[in-house]
């Protein structure tokens, strides 16, 4: 069983995993049914699924949402509602 630790790496995972794949309109529009996405996401490209290339995409996501989480409690009027 995953600790809460290890549940949030791997939605992190999940989440950098699925911009990669799903994450651009031309990619979606090849998807137009759940059928053809699932698809899409049991082929992950080799490349995608490297663990040097895993752990640069999540920390650098992580490092985004820790740098937009301070620059809200700095300036919370600069933020515009589409960051939120």
């Amino acid at each position: 069983m995953l600790n809460a630790a290890g549940v949030k790496v791997m939605f992190r995972i999940a989440l950098v995993l699925f911009k990669h794949v799903l994450g651009r309109p031309e990619q979606l529009a090849e998807c137009p049914s759940m059928y053809e996405t699932m698809e899409k996401l049991r082929k992950i490209p080799a490349a995608y699924m490297q663990e040097e290339f895993l752990v640069q995409e999540v920390c650098r996501r992580c490092y985004y949402i820790c740098y937009l989480n301070y620059w809200r409690s700095v300036k919370p009027h600069v933020i515009h509602l589409s960051c939120q």
